[in-house]
């Protein structure tokens, strides 16, 4: 999500797993900004719960986040 000048990357995937394992993916709870102007990330809170395959957005200076799910491994 942009958000003045900056992107917020909001949850995701964790693959626990090695290359060639069978998937072990788990949903995160991470919020994080990426700053273009420096080139760096700082955290922010977290989500309430991981949530991976969700959308996210802007409503004035509140994240929505809605949809998707929790995956926990198998």
């Amino acid at each position: 999500v942009a958000h003045r000048g900056a992107l917020v990357r909001v949850g995701g995937l964790s693959a626990r797993n090695a290359a060639g394992e069978e998937e072990d993916l788990w949903s995160v709870d991470e919020v994080a900004r990426f700053d273009p102007a420096s080139g760096s990330w700082s955290e922010l809170p977290s989500l309430p719960r991981p949530r991976s395959s969700h959308d996210a957005a802007l409503a004035g200076e509140r994240l929505v986040v809605g949809g998707g799910w929790t995956l926990a491994g198998e």
